[in-house]
């Protein structure tokens, strides 16, 4: 069996390969220089007051209670038009060297077109409506780190 590999192809694998032999290369000595600065406790230069955290994905509820049956059974919309978006953020603070308070929040949403199943308007047309469905989950939470 003969392969072939087209030369934009093999020039592609060829930069990953060097970049990461070059993230790897760079690994190394800058944790032997965060253990020389800082005594080792795997940060460059100090033990950061704060951390923020973004994070982007996809909410799909189960949409298995009374609401979500009763708005399925009177308008054209399946459990999958509740899906969506999800955007959310954290904000850490260090109250202990080995633990954090967290405060989180949080956005997912889901906006679909629907019609009204079992009626319809004077002129025989269907009652068209837009569904829309948020969630904003607020949380405090506590981290515990296990290794110090």
């Amino acid at each position: 069996m003969i392969l072939s590999v087209s030369p934009h192809a093999a020039s592609r694998v060829a930069r990953r390969g060097l970049v990461a032999l070059a993230a790897l290369a760079l690994a190394v000595p800058l944790r032997q220089a965060a253990a020389q600065v800082d005594g080792g406790d795997g940060f460059l230069f100090h033990r950061p007051n704060a951390a923020l955290t973004l994070r982007v994905g996809y909410a799909q509820p189960s949409a298995d209670s009374k609401v979500f049956s009763f708005t399925t059974g009177l308008l054209t919309l399946g459990k999958g038009n509740f899906a969506g978006g999800a955007l959310a953020t954290d904000l850490e603070f260090p109250i202990s060297n080995r633990t954090a308070l967290m405060f989180g929040v949080g956005l997912s949403a889901s906006d679909a077109r629907s019609e009204y199943r079992d009626f319809v308007d004077n002129n025989d047309l269907p009652i068209e409506q837009r569904t829309e469905f948020r969630r904003v989950p607020i949380s405090v939470g506590v981290k515990y780190f296990l290794a110090a």
